[in-house]
C-alpha cells in the first residue's frame, strides 16, 4: 500500500486469498509493480502487533506462487530486460537458502520490530524457502537454464544432507524439472537419477548390524526422508508433464 493509505483489519484468510488473486489477474504479464509487491511479502518480516506473525508460511508460499504466475516462464527475458535492477534470481536464490535480509525499501512505512518473535538480521528460510523454491521454478518453467536447475540439485553428500530440510527437497526437485520441463523423461531411471549416487545404497534398507567403518552414526531415518520427498517431487513434476496424456506407460512408472 502506499504510505499514505489506510490499513484495515483484514483476517490472515482474506490476505492469501488475495494475494494469490494478484498473481490469477497478472499471470504470464510480466507486470513490474506486481513483481515487487509479491517479492516484497514473500520475505516480509512479522511486525508490531501480532501482525504477519500467525500462518506466515502459507503467506509467503502464496507470495512466491503469485510471483511465479506473473512471470511465468519468461526468466530468461525479463532478468536481463525491465525486472534487471531487481535482482530477481538473486533474491529469489537468497530467499531459498538463507543469508543477510535485505535492506526495507525507503520508500515503505517504517513498522517496529514484532515483540514476540526475534528473527536477526537473516531470512528465515523455514518461512519463505517453499515460495522462493517454487517461483524460481515457475519463473524460469521450460527454459532448460542447466545454471538455475543446479541450484535446485539434492545436495551430493550425506553430510550436507543434514542441513536441508526433507520437505524442500521435494520442493527443489519439483522446480528443477519445471525448468527443464523438455527433459523429463517418463522412467524409473529418470525418476532415480535426482537421488544423490551416494545415499542410494542406504535408502530403505534395514541397518546393518555391523556398519562399515566410518558409518556408524548414519542417520537412516533422514535419508529415507530425503529419500521419499526427492522422489515424490520427481513424480509430481512427472505427472504435471504428461498430464492428461492417458498414457499407460506413464502412468505405471508413477
Amino acid at each position: 500500500l502506499p504510505p499514505t493509505a489506510t490499513e484495515l483489519p483484514l483476517s490472515h484468510n482474506t490476505q492469501v486469498a488475495a494475494l494469490m488473486g494478484v498473481g490469477l489477474l497478472y499471470a504470464n504479464s510480466g507486470h513490474r509493480h506486481m513483481v515487487e509487491v509479491c517479492l516484497k511479502e514473500l520475505g516480509k518480516p512479522p511486525g508490531p502487533e501480532l501482525e504477519n506473525c500467525v500462518d506466515r508460511e502459507s503467506y509467503s508460499l502464496t507470495a512466491g506462487l503469485a510471483l511465479g504466475l506473473i512471470t511465468m516462464g519468461r526468466g530468461e527475458s525479463l532478468v536481463v530486460g525491465s525486472l534487471a535492477d531487481l535482482n530477481l534470481t538473486d533474491v529469489l536464490h537468497n530467499h531459498m537458502l538463507g543469508g543477510p535480509r535485505p535492506p526495507a525499501n525507503s520508500s515503505s512505512r517504517e513498522k517496529q520490530q514484532s515483540y514476540q518473535i526475534k528473527e536477526g538480521d537473516n531470512i528465515n528460510i523455514d518461512i519463505t524457502s517453499p515460495g522462493a523454491t517454487l517461483a524460481l521454478g515457475m519463473l524460469f518453467w521450460r527454459s532448460g537454464n542447466k545454471n538455475i536447475a543446479s541450484w535446485l540439485t539434492a545436495p551430493n553428500t550425506i553430510f550436507l544432507l543434514d542441513f536441508v530440510r526433507p520437505d524442500f527437497l521435494m520442493l527443489r526437485t519439483l522446480a528443477k524439472g519445471l525448468i527443464l520441463w523438455d527433459d523429463i523423461q517418463a522412467t524409473v531411471a529418470w525418476i532415480e537419477s535426482h537421488v544423490p549416487s551416494g545415499m542410494l545404497p542406504h535408502c530403505l534398507v534395514r541397518p546393518p548390524d555391523n556398519p562399515t567403518p566410518g558409518l556408524e552414526n548414519l542417520d537412516y531415518e533422514t535419508l529415507n526422508q530425503a529419500y521419499c520427498n526427492i522422489i515424490s517431487g520427481a513424480a509430481f513434476v512427472l505427472g504435471l508433464r504428461f498430464a492428461g496424456s492417458w498414457n499407460p506407460d506413464r502412468k505405471s512408472v508413477v
